[in-house]
């Protein structure tokens, strides 16, 4: 099976490399050119735009920063779907919001695309180890069409319905995720402040019913002040407010989340958002 990889930064250069190591024939594309090296010595091939790879490819893997990058991958002049070929499949494992999903679904299906809404969770580790929770919303057949390629980079395919499903799932994943993220940064900090040290903190915090395995994966970045990026603030920022426009479609109030977007938005203005989201304890300070 040819499958295409579009997206070979942080997650998709291991998840192309997952599929390489089960026996696919991998063709890829980035918008950065120094890209292509790496992949290429690993067996891939390349081509030189969307539309190019995907008028070879039975599935094409989609991992791009957000919603603009996702639209112009699929809808450009160049894009996936001036080359696709009928009865191929889309998976586009971006966050981005269910109308967006929703309208992606109905474009493709118009020209005989099958479109996937597949968000991943697990971050980089998770991409390496093969071990992603993948959420798929879609069309049930093609997604058994490619299941065994997404078991390569994946432990857990859960399919949710129609396309938009999935994305409401990882938006619900990343609200509650990033929301924690904000309140134990804030809470360290106010420890700071009463006199206690970070180490302390942290060896307490870790035997006891605050701690949480995804935040507890931080704990080195806090002894050691490291604000290198795992994940940026600007990129939680944009996922919160993908999050905060599903509540306003829905129709409903959002005050924790809502609370938790603005610590992000204010730490993003401090001058931190291209820094990893333990920078939110660089924002709180004494009156």
């Amino acid at each position: 099976m040819n499958i295409g990889m579009i997206g070979l930064g942080r997650m998709g250069e291991p998840m192309a490399r997952r599929l390489l190591g089960a026996g696919y024939r991998v063709r890829a594309f980035d918008v950065d050119d120094a890209r292509r090296q790496p992949i290429e010595a690993c067996g891939a091939s390349w081509h030189e735009s969307p539309a190019d790879l995907a008028s070879v490819s039975e599935a094409i893997v989609l991992s791009v920063p957000g919603p603009a990058e996702v639209d112009a991958v699929i809808r450009g002049a160049t894009g996936v779907l001036a080359g696709a070929r009928r009865g191929s499949v889309i998976i586009q494992t971006s966050t981005i919001g269910p109308p967006q999903s929703r309208q992606l679904a109905a474009l493709c299906d118009a020209q005989g695309v099958h479109f996937l809404d597949a968000p991943i969770s697990g971050g980089v580790e998770g991409a390496r180890a093969g071990t992603l929770v993948i959420m798929v919303g879609g069309d049930p057949n093609a997604v058994e069409r490619v299941r065994p390629a997404l078991a390569s980079f994946g432990k857990g395919i859960h399919h949710l319905g129609a396309a938009g499903t999935a994305s409401a799932m990882k938006l619900v994943i990343q609200s509650i995720f990033l929301s924690q993220m904000a309140v134990f940064m804030e809470s360290v900090a106010m420890g700071q402040a009463a006199g206690l040290s970070v180490d302390a903190m942290l060896d307490i915090i870790a035997d006891s019913s605050a701690h949480h395995p995804a935040i507890g994966k931080r704990y080195a970045k806090l002894r050691d002040d490291d604000l290198t990026p795992r994940l940026t603030v600007n990129a939680a920022l944009k996922d919160l407010r993908l999050a905060m426009a599903m509540w306003s479609e829905l129709g409903m109030d959002a005050s924790v989340v809502g609370a938790s977007t603005d610590a992000y938005r204010r730490t993003e203005e401090a001058g931190f958002g291209g820094k990893d989201v333990v920078a939110l304890r660089k924002i709180y300070r004494r009156h």
